[in-house]
């Protein structure tokens, strides 16, 4: 129980993430804690909202495909420590560690990364540089993260992730490999809802649940 707790707090700093900002690295905006970070996905929640018509549910999905598109830039490019990732990521990842690696250094406290979506691919991406370069990652926690190729480096040990439900973001890009196991949580919806970070904070927090975490 205590460590859905601590999951639970997790998550909800992803949902705040969406809301509130402590800085920017490129086009990943993030919140900072110590030398815990959390880094805010691409589409915001009300983007993924369905709607019970076919229109509503149209627009849902070409919001979705629009920000995968514009966003991800799935096209492998190279990086020494990361090998080969879809641009997209590649470039989050970079510009996240440019910008959180000097307060590293200057930070004793263990290392924390996080996100939801493309902020828990980028989160998982960045834990990968800053450990091919010397630093010790205590701990990433994705929530919904896309595909993004095998790890070189981190000990998948150390990255805790969930997928909610039928999210379908877990499942993309279709061409590239799982980068980590998701924990399945949560009851089976529609495949853009259980995209929404309320639900997995929601289901952690045990209200909404009656399902075991595999």
């Amino acid at each position: 129980m205590r460590m859905l707790m601590d999951f639970e707090r997790h998550a909800r700093d992803c949902r705040i993430s969406y809301s509130r900002r402590d800085g920017r690295a490129g086009t990943i905006e993030y919140l900072r804690d110590g030398n815990e970070f959390t880094f805010r996905g691409t589409a915001r929640n009300k983007i993924i909202k369905t709607e019970s018509s076919l229109y509503g549910k149209t627009k849902s999905w070409l919001s979705l495909a629009r920000d995968i598109l514009a966003d991800v830039r799935i096209m492998p490019r190279y990086n020494k420590e990361l090998g080969w990732r879809p641009g997209g990521f590649r470039d989050a990842a970079l510009d996240v560690v440019a910008e959180i690696e000097p307060m590293i250094f200057t930070n004793p406290d263990p290392i924390i990364l996080k996100g939801h979506s493309l902020g828990a691919i980028t989160a998982i991406l960045a834990a990968e540089v800053l450990t091919a370069r010397g630093h010790n990652i205590e701990r990433v926690f994705a929530f919904a993260p896309p595909k993004g190729g095998r790890l070189k480096h981190l000990d998948p040990s150390k990255v805790v992730a969930f997928r909610y439900g039928r999210d379908i973001v877990t499942e993309l890009p279709i061409s590239w490999r799982r980068t980590v196991k998701c924990r399945h949580i949560g009851h089976p919806g529609d495949v853009l809802e259980d995209h929404a970070i309320e639900r997995t904070e929601e289901w952690l927090s045990g209200r909404n649940r009656d399902s075991q975490t595999k």
